[in-house]
């Protein structure tokens, strides 16, 4: 699935602002933004200027592995 692509929402899955996942991450805004921008971190698009990065893809990122350099 592509990053941006169109998904099934599961009811239950829980969704942060790219602030909270900077956060979480312990990393700038700027870098969650750079990660949604080249396909390494999956986002949902709610409007032109609002996007949510659920769990899941925090999840994933946290099982390929934080310290790969080729992630940032």
């Amino acid at each position: 699935m592509a990053a941006n692509s169109t998904a099934a929402i599961e009811p239950t899955q829980r969704f942060f602002t790219i602030y909270e996942a900077a956060q979480i991450l312990k990393v700038s805004q700027d870098t969650v933004r750079r990660m949604v921008r080249r396909g390494q971190l999956k986002c949902v698009v709610i409007t032109e200027k609002i996007r949510r990065i659920p769990q899941e893809a925090l999840n994933e990122l946290a099982q390929k592995g934080m310290n790969d350099e080729k992630a940032w």
